[in-house]
């Protein structure tokens, strides 16, 4: 009762208050932070108190526009929405709602980063909680809240607060219970009593009462009971009975893991049991625990002495749910009973890499793992990046590291962070790269030299001896030294060692030996010394000014050396390392001079047959390109390689056909006669063919005859066939000729081609084109006058008959043939206006089918050839026909329902004319026969038509008329489906009431749904089949008909008054014949007081040995009468003194009878207890031979002799 008092409480006072609120906000403005862009900035507390907070409030919050719904939300919630945003200090935050007002509603929160147009969601929670991890010290993370329905009040107001949780330690983590003690929410009212909380308002818990409401407690309540921790607990289901009802809380765990469960359990009136159930939301759930406790104190379950409660987390399970579920309560009723408070849950998450961890120089990957479940993530200010193999798995792999350095790494999830360490020495370094030396004896030697990396230390090592610095070889005895070089990078790690060899010799010979060519030609490719084998390199190649040479490779550049006669000295000089003596040698070359050509002009001519291709004289080039200079042979050639070659010289270069389409490169060759060198020199020239305009295939030009003529004359613009003739292309001068001759040789064109009148029909113009090169082409295309369409000139007027008040309908394609008296090849259009024909505009044009008064229109002839068009007036006249008015319909029966019936037409004629005279009246089955008069219906057809349902078309016509207007009507024959009553089945009774008088009450209403389907149809029952066809004489009350075995009849009547009657037969049928009184039926005792009853054996006796009759027997009344099949008794039946019923069924008829059968135990004799009897075995085999005589006449005795003993 306190619990229902303190509810009402609580309601009216939320009443009054969200009624006040609403009276006084009359022009609701949206809150400032009602979008992503203008996110109230929140105060992030150090600690986990919230001494820093901001109210929420809705009112007149919009949607924000592109921000898709929060993954924990209903797609159904409205998303009315406001902002916030904070900046992380550490990289664990806890973001809550608190301190509810107004109608509790659920709230989605949402966590995401990036900027308002590229946001990405990092957690969300319809828990009024978000643990959110891995954050980024310094970055700002946007909050979006909104309440999760599709039509929220927007009144509701609570705060928002952001946390910051301690450290998390390695250990055993904590999964972060939300609200594991139930403080908050801090209940609005005072006293010692509970308070009953909608749960939307309270952090991390809900529960699944219907009514959504929790029950608090403060410490101490009233009843004497503190909280087992804080100031607050719960009690299981706050209002009504509602069984399995309860309050849970929902984990994230994308990986299997063991959970550990403790939680502080007690009675309230006496033992209280709840349950602890787990699986993912929706189920199904497993059962981990059952806590009965009584109300003398708390009991911290899962905590020694109690069991250890644990729950392992199957694959597949990325949100475990655990509940708490009331089982029963001292007082029966459980909402009464099983308090609840510090509910822990604990899983093992232990990073099982040894930490801190030493990664040896030249470990580039290291295997990390851990327990529990959760995510690998690298510390933002680490060294360098990392490679995770797999985050979101225990045991993983490290790799990719850059600097050396100490790097960190959490495992963990969104309620527990743990830190491994791990120290990356860094990469082995690569041996040093070096050269080996060579020293002649006695020669001085250099430091030894070596490649390190930059920023490495170097490490030499001799004779089992060590050096910082590279050491200097002796050169003092002939053979090889091997010296060792590392490098060891700044934090220690040393490659491995490297050798290098120095070799001590004596002095050589050098080899300075080489050959050049005896005479080259200026301007061709380079020539290279040809050198002795084992050549000394090293040495310097050199010659007199005016020969460009390469001192180093002697490669000598004929392009930019002078020609003439060269020395070349090659010169070598002692060197470190080369333990050789100095030496020279040297080569003469002679550099002849090739002609000078100049570039010559390009070669250009017309394409006289349109293939690209012409002859051309390449002489003059040649001339050009030597200049006047003499002594020069000059060839001429196809391609480079041949014309430097002197290959395949063109054989007729006065007369050369081009070899390759419109332009082409041909290369001149010239050589110094009586040189043995040859020396030569290759310009190009260009060959182009310019191409003539192509020759144009030129449409005839066509015009029609101009009436205002004599003959097939008319004016052409022959400037409209220019562009037709260039074919669009540019540059191309057009002129027209009256001959061809005169378009060849240009002469005698015609002066005003854009006015030209013709001569003859068809007459030749020709067209000469000339391009800017000035080459031509002549094509020619002729002048053609065709004559205008012949048409009827004396047509007379065309006339319809009136179809609406002055209108008619024409049929302008009919009109149309009569207008070119009937040829063929014109297309006729009809138009309103004369202008509207001219014009010709199809969108003008009349329907072919044309409705109009009397009036003139215009038809349009075009010649569908030549296309020429003459247009001519057309005279259309209206004559008015007869008015009728709409016939009524004419409906019958369909008496065999063969879609048949007779209808008299004469009235519905009648009623159309409505009485006017002087009318020719016909009737026709369509509505063509109609329209022309044919196929009228006879006199005895129209008296009595046997017809379908369908339309009949009336015709009428005004007599003595020409034109034979007629006015048609239509009258619908309708016929009705007469009913048709199934042959109904019997209606058959068993004479149950007042047996054997054959009489029993019939509801012959039940046969109603056998007689007809259609619902709307009336049926009624007659005694007689005169009464059921004429339908009169009813019975009294079809319901309770009394009757013997006998008939009635059925009438079935449409809603248009077809009917059809059949006959119903009723059957008394009459209970089976049994016996009466009988007598007990014995059994005798079997096990004490009970006997075995044979049911074979009491069947005849009940039915006096009739067949045709069936059985059973039940232990009660009510279930003879029920008959059912599961619950006879079976035969033989053991039983004690009883009375039985037997129920008779007879087969044929299913009538049935029951009867009680009385059944009496007869007491049996009870044999003493007898001695073994004892032989020997004479042979062993088992058996021996006993005298039973004695055993007998024990037994006869013990029973005083009034048994049979077999």
């Amino acid at each position: 009762m306190i619990k229902r008092l303190l509810l009402i409480i609580s309601f009216l006072a939320f009443y009054s208050n969200a009624f006040s609120s609403e009276s006084a906000s009359k022009m609701p403005v949206a809150p400032p932070n009602d979008d992503c862009a203008n996110a109230t900035v929140l105060t992030v507390n150090a600690g986990t108190a919230c001494t820093s907070s901001a109210t929420v409030s809705f009112t007149a919050a919009t949607a924000s526009a592109g921000v898709p719904a929060a993954t924990c939300a209903l797609p159904t919630a409205s998303a009315q929405d406001v902002w916030y945003q904070f900046t992380a200090t550490a990289s664990v935050h806890s973001i809550g709602l608190s301190g509810f007002t107004g109608t509790a509603q659920p709230v989605v929160m949402s966590l995401y980063q990036g900027g308002c147009s590229s946001l990405e969601q990092l957690f969300c929670s319809a828990n009024n909680v978000i643990i959110a991890n891995n954050l980024t010290i310094g970055q700002t993370y946007l909050v979006r809240l909104y309440f999760n329905l599709a039509s929220p009040g927007l009144s509701t107001s609570f705060n928002i607060c952001v946390t910051t949780p301690p450290p998390s330690s390695n250990l055993d983590c904590s999964i972060n219970t939300i609200n594991y003690s139930f403080e908050t929410p801090t209940p609005l009212t005072g006293g010692n009593g509970p308070t009953f909380i909608n749960h939307n308002t309270v952090q991390g818990w809900r529960t699944t009462a219907n009514d959504q409401v929790m029950e608090y407690w403060p410490s101490p309540s009233y009843e004497g009971v503190s909280a087992y921790q804080g100031t607050q607990y719960i009690e299981l289901n706050a209002n009504a009975n509602q069984g399995t009802m309860g309050v849970y809380q929902d984990f994230s765990t994308p990986q299997p893991t063991i959970f550990t469960v403790k939680f502080a359990h007690r009675g309230r009136m006496g033992t209280d049991t709840c349950k602890l159930l787990a699986g993912p939301p929706g189920g199904p759930y497993d059962e981990v625990y059952t806590a009965m406790t009584s109300n003398t104190a708390w009991v911290y379950h899962g905590q020694a002495p109690m069991t250890a409660i644990t729950y392992t987390v199957p694959d597949d399970q990325p949100i475990t749910r655990f509940y708490f579920q009331a089982v029963s309560t001292a007082t029966g009723d459980t909402s009464v009973g099983n308090f609840l408070d510090a509910i822990s849950f604990t899983a093992t998450n232990i990073i099982l890499t040894p930490n801190p961890s030493y990664m040896v120089c030249g470990e580039l990957s290291m295997d990390i793992s851990a327990t529990g479940f959760g995510t690998w993530t690298a510390h933002a200010d680490n060294p360098s990046p990392v490679t995770i193999a797999d985050p979101t798995s225990q045991s993983t792999t490290l790799s990719n590291f850059g600097e050396p350095g100490t790097y960190y790494f959490d495992w963990g999830t969104e309620n527990c962070i743990s830190t491994l360490e791990v120290t990356f020495t860094g990469p082995e370094p690569d041996t040093p790269a070096v050269t080996n030396v060579t020293y002649c004896q006695g020669q001085t030697a250099e430091p030894l030299q070596a490649v390190i990396d930059e920023g490495n230390t170097q490490t030499w090592y001799f004779a089992g001896n060590m050096y910082d610095s590279p050491p200097t070889p002796s050169t003092a005895t002939l053979g090889t030294l091997t010296y060792y070089v590392s490098q060891t990078s700044p934090n220690g790690c040393e490659s491995i060692p490297g050798p290098i060899t120095v070799t001590i010799s004596t002095p050589g010979p050098s080899v300075t030996g080489f050959t050049l060519p005896a005479a080259v030609c200026t301007g061709t490719p380079n020539v290279q010394p040809t050198l002795a084998s084992g050549f000394t390199t090293g040495g310097t190649f050199s010659s007199t000014t005016g020969l460009d040479i390469d001192a180093a490779t002697g490669e000598i550049d004929l392009t930019t050396s002078t020609p003439g006669t060269y020395t070349v000295t090659y010169t070598y000089a002692p060197q470190a390392g080369n333990c050789l003596t100095a030496g020279s040698s040297t080569a003469t070359i002679i550099i002849n001079a090739a002609p000078e050509l100049v570039e010559p002009d390009g070669l250009e001519t017309c394409d006289d047959n349109f293939d690209g291709f012409a002859v051309f004289n390449l002489t003059t080039a040649g001339n050009q390109a030597i200049n006047g200079q003499t002594g020069l042979t000059v060839t001429y050639h196809d391609n480079l390689d041949n014309a430097q070659t002197g290959n395949s010289p063109i054989d007729t270069p006065t007369a050369y056909l081009s070899e390759v389409a419109n332009t082409q490169t041909v290369y001149i060759r010239a050589i110094q006669a009586g040189t043995t060198t040859n020396c030569y020199s290759v310009e190009e020239v260009v060959l182009t063919v310019h191409p003539r305009p192509a020759v144009p295939v030129i449409e005839d030009y066509i015009l029609c005859d101009d009436p205002a003529t004599t003959g097939n004359v008319a004016t052409f613009d022959l400037t409209t066939k220019s562009d037709e003739a260039t074919g669009g292309v540019t540059g191309v001068t057009v002129t027209y000729y009256n001959s061809e001759a005169d378009a060849q040789s240009d002469t005698d064109a015609i002066d005003t081609p854009d006015d030209y009148t013709n001569t003859a029909s068809p007459e030749t113009i020709w067209v000469r084109l000339e391009n800017e090169f000035g080459c031509i082409t002549v094509s020619s295309f002729d002048l053609i006058v065709n004559p205008l369409p012949v048409i009827n000139t004396s047509l007379e007027p065309f006339r319809e008959c009136e179809e609406a008040t002055g209108q008619g309908v024409f049929n302008l394609t009919n009109i149309a043939s009569e207008v070119v008296n009937g040829a063929s090849g014109y297309t006729v259009t009809f138009y309103a206006t004369q202008n509207e024909a001219d014009a010709g505009d199809v969108a003008d044009a009349l329907p072919a089918s044309y409705t109009t008064i009397s009036t003139t229109v215009y038809a349009r002839i075009v010649n569908n050839t030549t296309q020429c068009t003459t247009t001519t007036p057309v005279e259309l006249e209206v004559v008015a026909a007869p008015e009728l008015i709409a016939a009524t319909p004419l409906e019958a029966c369909d008496g065999n329902n063969d879609g048949f019936a007779v209808f008299n037409l004469t009235p519905a004629g009648n009623e159309v004319v409505n009485g006017q005279i002087g009318l020719l009246v016909t009737y026709h089955e369509t509505a063509d026969d109609a329209q022309f008069g044919d196929n009228d219906l006879s006199a005895g057809q129209i008296a009595a038509y046997n017809s379908v349902s369908q339309n009949i078309y009336i015709r009428v016509v005004q007599q003595g008329t020409t034109d034979e207007c007629a006015s048609v009507a239509v009258v619908q024959l309708i016929v009705h489906e007469t009913p048709e009553i199934p042959s109904l089945t019997p209606y058959i009774l068993c004479d149950d009431n007042n047996s054997p008088d054959g009489v029993e009450i019939f509801d012959l209403t039940t046969k109603n749904g056998e007689a007809t389907s259609d619902p709307d149809a009336e049926v009624s029952w007659y005694a007689t089949e005169g009464d059921a066809i004429a339908g009169t004489s009813p019975l009294a009350d079809a319901t309770a008909h009394e009757s013997a075995t006998g008939e009635v009849w059925v009438r079935v009547e449409n809603g248009f008054g077809c009917s059809d009657v059949a006959v119903l037969q009723l059957v008394v049928n009459p209970l089976p014949v049994i016996a009466q009184n009988m007598d007990p039926f014995y059994a005798c005792e079997d096990t004490p007081g009970v006997g075995l009853f044979d049911f074979d054996e009491i069947d005849p006796v009940i039915t006096q040995g009739a067949a045709g009759y069936s059985v059973a027997y039940y232990a009660t009344m009510e279930d003879a009468v029920a008959g059912a099949d599961d619950n006879y008794l079976v035969s033989p039946y053991a039983s004690p003194n009883a009375t039985i019923y037997a129920r008779v069924e007879d087969v044929a008829t299913g009538c049935t009878i029951i009867s009680p059968v009385t059944l009496e135990v007869l007491p049996a004799p009870i044999a003493p207890e007898l001695a073994a009897l004892e032989e020997c075995d004479p042979n062993n085999d088992g058996f021996a031979v006993f005298n039973l005589s004695s055993t007998i006449a024990f037994i006869e005795s013990a029973l005083g002799g009034t048994v049979t003993v077999t």
